[in-house]
């Protein structure tokens, strides 16, 4: 080829590469361009209609994942069934949105598996396992049918299952062949978790500490949906409420993570800040409010615009107006620390504490068949072991007025003033107790009592002291003859004090007049006890054995 037509050639050439190479560019920048105008245009949109417009282009699959809500119960335990009747209502709210799990608080044996409510429980937790392992879709329905009647889980179990047509002879199958590896990794969960009260709950694994009813769990889950799910349309939120925590760091009875969680649980839009009382601003808020006890809670005047204010009158009750705003009535919580130095010296002698005389005091209010009460008691009876006459040991009980029906079934007397939640078998049982301890001492109120506990029932425990009674070589005709003559004074004198105290529930404990709220194991008790003495004996360089009942629960009745 010439060398002129070569050279034009690759001139051309060169030409049409850079008028490519610009078409090209131009390409691009085109491109950006529309990327560009894009962007803005939905910025804009999102300015004038919201997130929500551009997450409804995804269809309605909008929601931004699964919630796991985990539940830890005992199959029999009244606590645990109220928190799952307001969990499932609420679980069905999100359709299939939410992971709804229930895991079972037991302890493994040699033998089987140890349940705080006995056998019965151990049963019908694996009942309900063998359920969701043959019928899941049904599981929901059948607790929903069964926990109005816990108590007979048997009975109430084979009415369920006919009611639901679930196949007994599959579940009875499915109980002898898969039970025990079904609730051995059950319980496998509720242990790594450390779960020993029930329920014990977890939302997207976080332990959760709100309310119990469809509406706290609805609104716990719908704020992990933002509230962009359509479960939440009527599911309102929840209402600000500013709340100031008055305490002291020197107060060894100022514990106030309990008040503080039922705040959160009953008020979910509380909002807490904590003040000294020493600091500038607290000493305003006492003269503000006339405080005389710590801790106290003070509320803004938005409560009153909350549900739960509105909803429940019992609640309103529990406190006062003060300030601007309310506060917590100090009677209602049980607060006994003074402000005053002096006062509090006084209200010391006033329930019979000496400070000074090396001999720490522990009360121990209960019901006598309260099963927490119970677990309590036998975790103080190797603490008596070891201490002895070196520690006050004084059993009480927990007296209520106008309980339940009241007389004859729940109270001894006929202006109902002196009550028991589990009936009046167990005020005449706390009598008995109270008599024994009176006349005979100590060790033989923890022998009577434990024996109780194993051998009778709340049902029963009328007629079946008398063999107890019989097999310690207790005088059955003196115990019975002080619960006639002396039964009524000694429960008035129990509720006077409790009422005092504050006491509410079963177990409370206090270690020279101050509440405590450490782990209900022996360990704690002793360690507590001990660190109440001005010169602690050698006896607490001792260990202390545990009972070899099921694991403590944190449950109180």
């Amino acid at each position: 080829m010439p060398a002129k037509k070569t050279a034009k050639k690759k001139a051309n050439i060169k030409k049409t590469k850079a008028v490519k190479a610009k078409k090209s560019f131009l390409g691009l920048e085109a491109e950006i361009l529309i990327v560009i105008i894009g962007v803005i245009i939905i910025v804009a949109l999102i300015a004038i209609f919201g997130i929500s417009w551009l997450k409804s282009l995804a269809g309605p699959e909008s929601t931004t994942g699964e919630v796991i809500l985990d539940m830890y119960v005992m199959s029999q335990c009244p606590y645990g069934a109220q928190a799952e009747d307001g969990a499932i209502p609420a679980v069905q709210k999100f359709g299939g949105d939410v992971d709804y799990n229930i895991y079972y608080i037991v302890t493994p044996t040699e033998t089987g598996f140890q349940s705080l409510h006995g056998q019965p429980e151990v049963d019908e937790d694996i009942r309900q396992l063998c359920i969701v392992e043959e019928y899941p879709d049904l599981f929901l329905d059948y607790l929903t049918c069964f926990n109005p009647n816990y108590q007979n889980a048997e009975v109430q179990y084979a009415t369920c299952v006919v009611q639901l047509k679930i196949d007994s002879d599959k579940i009875a199958s499915c109980v002898d062949n898969q039970g025990s590896d079904l609730l051995t990794a059950s319980g496998t969960k509720s242990a790594e978790i450390g779960a020993r009260g029930s329920p014990t709950i977890y939302l997207d694994g976080e332990p959760y500490s709100g309310g119990r009813a469809e509406i706290d769990f609805a609104r716990a889950i719908c704020n992990k949906f933002n509230y962009e799910h359509d479960g939440c349309a009527d599911i309102p939120k929840p209402v600000e409420v500013q709340v100031i925590v008055v305490t002291d760091d020197d107060c060894p009875s100022c514990d106030t993570s309990g008040i503080i969680s039922t705040t959160k649980s009953l008020f979910p839009g509380a909002v807490i800040t904590t003040v000294d009382v020493d600091s500038a601003e607290g000493q305003a808020l006492v003269k503000e409010h006339e405080l005389v006890y710590l801790p106290s809670y003070i509320f803004d005047s938005n409560v009153v615009n909350t549900n739960s204010w509105i909803t429940n009158t019992q609640l309103i009750n529990s406190f006062k107006e003060s300030g601007e705003g309310y506060r917590i009535r100090d009677e209602a919580i049980g607060v006994t620390w003074f402000i005053d130095e002096t006062k509090q010296a006084e209200y010391f002698e006033s329930i019979g504490i000496v400070k000074g005389d090396n001999k720490p005091q522990i009360d121990l209010f209960v019901m006598s068949y309260c099963p927490y009460g119970n677990q309590a008691e036998e975790g103080i009876a190797p603490v008596f072991d070891i201490l002895g006459e070196k520690a006050y040991f004084n059993p009480r009980y927990v007296i209520y007025s106008n309980y339940g029906t009241g007389y004859p079934d729940y109270c001894l007397d006929e202006d109902s003033v002196l009550c028991s939640m589990h009936t009046v078998v167990e005020l005449n049982q706390d009598i008995r107790e109270a008599c024994v301890a009176k006349y005979y001492g100590m060790q033989e109120w923890f022998d009577f009592a434990l024996a109780m506990n194993s051998e009778c029932t709340s049902s029963n425990a009328d007629t079946c002291w008398k063999g107890v009674a019989d097999s310690l070589n207790l005088d059955k005709v003196a115990i019975g003859a002080c619960e006639s003559d002396e039964g009524y004074e000694l429960m008035a004198a129990n509720k006077a004090l409790g009422d005092k105290l504050g006491v509410r529930g079963s177990p409370t404990v206090f270690i020279d007049g101050i509440a405590y709220n450490g782990a209900r194991t022996a360990a704690g008790y002793l360690g507590a006890l001990c660190a109440a003495f001005e010169d602690a004996p050698a006896e607490c360089d001792s260990v202390v054995a545990e009972p070899t009942t099921a694991a403590p629960a944190a449950g109180t009745c």
